[in-house]
């Protein structure tokens, strides 16, 4: 059956059969790939942002991207302030809240 054939039986376009067919040869599955990207940040590199601002809960993202550069972990300040959400940690005027301390605060 050609590509048309099939993208007429199956009413959709020759363009969608032939992505299913490359997709079917190279992994041998139809199934649709995960788009999950594995995060730059791992828990060893999470571990030391919590160290480095429990020593200094000052530090700005700046300064964070700046010490994981040192470290050989370039990012982005977007990087960083995404994995100190995920970690739990809030920023205050004073400056970073650890996560159990928020909870505390019941908030």
């Amino acid at each position: 059956m050609s590509y048309s054939q099939a993208a007429a039986h199956l009413r959709v376009s020759r363009r969608w059969i032939g992505t299913i067919v490359r997709r079917y040869r190279g992994t041998g599955s139809l199934a649709a790939q995960p788009n999950a990207r594995t995060p730059i940040l791992g828990p060893r590199e999470e571990q030391t942002i919590g160290a480095w601002l429990t020593e200094d809960p000052t530090l700005t993202l700046a300064k964070l991207a700046a010490r994981l550069g040192a470290e050989g972990v370039s990012v982005s300040l977007f990087t960083v302030a995404r994995a100190l959400k995920r970690m739990g940690w809030r920023r205050q005027r004073a400056g970073w809240e650890p996560p159990y301390r928020a909870a505390e605060s019941g908030e």
